[in-house]
């Protein structure tokens, strides 16, 4: 059992005296006696009063105000069993944690001025709460009431003198920081020495410069931030004054509204909520304009405790209208209790609600993606990439990060074919000519394959492999790679967003790729510029001895016997140098081959000049088609053989052979050059066909690059691969008929 009023060690009726609707006393009145018959028993201090109360029968007490004669009133005793008075603890001590916690989460990251005494305003609003609610009965928390608030009007007093930005008095005076906390600290210890031992007078004076302590303190904060907004050359400080006082309007406001006009059972639940929100004004003008190194995870928690802390706010009024109307435990009633019960109720019911919400979200609607963010970040990358496979692998990371990590595959074009540029658990559906089947195959931006009723073969193979769409990179008509996408999720269909992602990406590499070979054909360019001209002076002299070479292996020939050995050597020499003159003179005059050929010619020339270098009985080439003569200009491709033939060669043993094969379609007409050497690796491979990219010693690197430009001027394509029955390379060369 205990009084329903709350007083001092002394038997002075303390300051939260107003906070309880059932005690008949006034604050500064001080129970001296109790009425037994008769005559009155007098009572020092809290102890005997509380040994006066041994059940729930009332009890006449005789009270002295501070002023005029004693008055008897008689008092009833409450119970307090031990689940309610836990119950208050508890409460108190969680709204006491959130006070705390936001303070942690805002001012002590954000390392200003306003810092320290926002965390000592909270904190003793926190230690407060406590003592209202659990120590209302008790003169225990006397101590640690008395320096709450003391440092609540301190640290109020230092708030106005650095925030929104320190005054001009505290740069010249910085002690002057410390004065609020040394003359209220010294009230305090008047206060805590008058409330075990002094009179009821010397206890409310002291309580009473504490109050005005803390209301001038407010005023000058309130004062500072106003002038701050209107005058102050910081944009810093203006934000930060204006979101104060907006916010110290919107929760003073109703709470002294309800104070000055409510009855006196809601001061206390107006002054929970006020306490539960008072953190929000202050630690939000800090973060909003002073944090910028806050991690997401800590604003996410500090901005879900403002929304629970809001929406229990909310509830807490409407239950506290409506309490006479509803049927609630009276261990609930408690304004602190119920507010503390509805947060705790809040937060996994918040936690519960959230959780189906994504699940639902993750059924019905596609994966909610910033997709401004992410293109920004990887455009950047895409574009900045210098390489193929640079470009490839930073499509593949952009794809995984909008589509939750799927498998991705890019492949880019690599001549008229295309080979694996990167790859991220893509499964098993890699072959270049599969998927420049499928390429060619689909024509739209981004193909669906899980869209498709039907399908061809080779797109239901893909289907069954895993690729759940295709995405061509392309500009134009001309086919730079394309994308394919593995879904985690088998059937799993591709959002509008989703496709738009995945066209955006392949647009982006399409300009990486094309911006590149426009570089590398202006590098090449620039360097057969610079060759050009010197390779014309050359030409030019080399023609002369050429001519005169020419001319002496035939005299030579005519002079001596027919029937000499060294007449077939000297009628080659004198038809290689013949070649190799008109060669020079086309270089000069650049008009290429004009001439018709018959493709005999064409590959006896060719054969003819490779084994003068390499030997006889080193090329074996397969039945030739009848043609009859070549369109003209088709003489370029004796120097397309020859490079193809010597490179075959060189790549070659010792001995073995190459082999030469030419088959005639009814509208092209294919040379297949195969050896059985060494082959090619996948880089050397990627480069084969760059200008002077060489990979054996003494070579130009020019040869392929030449030859693939030689057969580009006759409308067609020669490529590279590698033999499929065995070691070696192929080349192929396939032109128009």
């Amino acid at each position: 059992y205990a009084l329903p009023c709350p007083i001092y060690p002394n038997g002075t009726v303390a300051l939260t005296v107003s906070f309880h609707a059932a005690c008949p006393l006034e604050f500064t009145e001080q129970i001296d006696g109790v009425v037994l018959g008769e005559e009155t028993a007098p009572l020092r201090g809290d102890a005997e009063i509380r040994a006066r109360i041994t059940s729930a029968e009332p009890v006449l007490f005789r009270v002295q105000p501070i002023s005029g004669p004693a008055r008897e009133v008689s008092l009833s005793p409450v119970l307090i069993g031990p689940g309610e008075a836990l119950a208050r603890l508890a409460s108190a001590s969680l709204l006491a944690a959130i006070l705390i916690a936001a303070v942690l989460v805002t001012a002590v990251r954000a390392r200003t001025p306003a810092s320290l005494p926002f965390s000592a305003i909270h904190a003793a609003a926190g230690v407060g709460i406590v003592v209202t609610v659990a120590g209302w009965t008790s003169s225990a928390f006397e101590i640690p009431s008395a320096l709450a608030r003391a440092t609540l009007a301190a640290a109020l007093v230092h708030l106005a003198l650095v925030f929104p930005q320190r005054r001009g008095i505290v740069e010249d005076f910085p002690e002057l920081i410390a004065a609020p906390y040394v003359f209220l600290y010294i009230v305090s210890a008047v206060e805590i020495d008058a409330a075990y031992g002094g009179s009821s007078i010397s206890t409310g004076l002291a309580l009473r410069l504490l109050l005005a302590g803390v209301g001038l303190a407010g005023c000058l904060l309130a004062l500072s931030c106003y002038y701050a907004a209107r005058e102050s050359q910081s944009h810093l400080a203006r934000g930060q004054a204006r979101v104060f006082l907006a916010g110290i309007a919107f929760l003073v406001l109703p709470v002294s509204l309800v104070w000055l006009f409510g009855p006196p059972g809601a001061r206390l639940a107006a002054v929970t909520l006020l306490a539960a929100l008072l953190p929000f004004p202050v630690g939000y003008a800090i973060s909003r304009y002073e944090v910028y190194d806050l991690d997401s995870s800590m604003r996410k928690l500090a901005a879900h405790g403002l929304y629970l802390s809001l929406w229990a706010g909310a509830f807490f009024l409407a239950i506290e209208l409506l309490q006479d109307r509803l049927t609630i435990p009276e261990v609930f009633r408690h304004p602190t209790v119920m507010y503390a019960t509805i947060y705790g109720v809040l937060v996994p019911v918040d936690t519960l609600r959230g959780g189906i919400k994504r699940r639902v979200r993750a059924l019905m609607i596609s994966q909610r993606v910033d997709w401004d963010r992410l293109g920004r970040e990887f455009a950047h990358k895409i574009a900045a990439e210098r390489s193929s496979e640079g470009v490839a692998r930073a499509v593949c990371d952009a794809v995984r990060s909008g589509l939750s990590g799927a498998g991705v595959a890019t492949f880019v074009a690599h001549g008229e074919s295309l080979q694996v540029g990167y790859a991220v658990d893509a499964r098993s559906f890699d072959d270049p000519e599969r998927v420049l089947r499928l390429a060619e195959w689909t024509r739209e931006p981004v193909a669906d394959l899980n869209r498709l009723d039907e399908t061809e073969g080779f797109a239901k193979e893909a289907y069954d492999s895993g690729v759940g769409a295709i995405a061509r990179v392309a500009i134009g008509n001309s086919l730079l790679g394309c994308i394919l996408v593995f879904p985690n999720k088998r059937g799993r269909l591709l959002g509008a967003s989703e496709k738009l992602w995945i066209a955006t990406l392949a647009g982006h590499a399409a300009s990486a790729l094309a911006a590149m070979r426009l570089e590398q054909e202006l590098r090449v360019a620039e360097r057969f510029a610079a060759r050009g001209r010197m390779e014309a002076e050359l030409a030019h002299e080399i023609g002369k001895p050429l001519g005169v070479l020419e001319l002496t292996a035939e005299k030579l020939a005519a002079q001596i016997d027919p029937y000499d050995p060294l007449v077939p050597y000297l009628s080659k020499i004198a038809r290689l140098a013949a070649q190799a003159r008109q060669l020079t003179n086309a270089a000069l005059q650049s008009t290429g081959g004009k001439s018709r050929a018959k493709l005999e010619d064409i590959v006896q020339r060719a054969c003819l000049e490779v084994c003068s270098l390499h030997g006889d009985d080193r090329i074996v080439v397969h039945q030739l088609p009848d043609l009859g003569e070549l369109p003209a200009g088709y003489d370029r491709l004796v120097r397309v053989l020859v490079n193809l033939l010597d490179n075959a060669l060189r790549a070659s043993d010792p001995g073995d052979v190459v082999e030469l094969r030419v088959k005639a379609a009814l509208e092209a007409l294919e040379f297949a050059v195969e050896d059985r050497g060494a082959g090619m690796n996948r880089e050397q491979l990627r480069r084969a066909f760059e200008p002077f990219a060489s990979f054996r010693a003494g070579g130009t690197g020019l040869g392929l690059s030449i030859s693939r430009q030689a057969v580009a001027l006759l409308g067609g394509i020669l490529n590279l691969e590698a033999r499929r029955d065995g070691p070696g390379m192929r080349a192929v060369v396939r032109v128009p008929r």
